[in-house]
């Protein structure tokens, strides 16, 4: 099982570019959704069902607001 620790470095690994995309098992979900949603950014992470329940992560940095396109 996932702790809290391991949830925070995939976290930064998707945000940093040292990993491209994660799969989160139906048993680590929920700790790594307790700290996905205290992140600033979360909302660049995308995750995509997969059968029996993981869930595929990928980070996709949003524009900030006020920046130019």
């Amino acid at each position: 099982m996932m702790n809290e620790q391991e949830a925070k470095d995939i976290l930064e690994q998707l945000r940093n570019g040292t990993q491209q995309k994660v799969l989160i098992s139906k048993d680590d979900f929920m700790c790594f959704r307790a700290q996905l949603v205290l992140q600033k950014d979360r909302e660049a992470f995308v995750g995509t069902a997969d059968k029996g329940g993981s869930v595929t992560y990928v980070y996709t940095p949003q524009p900030e607001e006020g920046q130019s396109h």
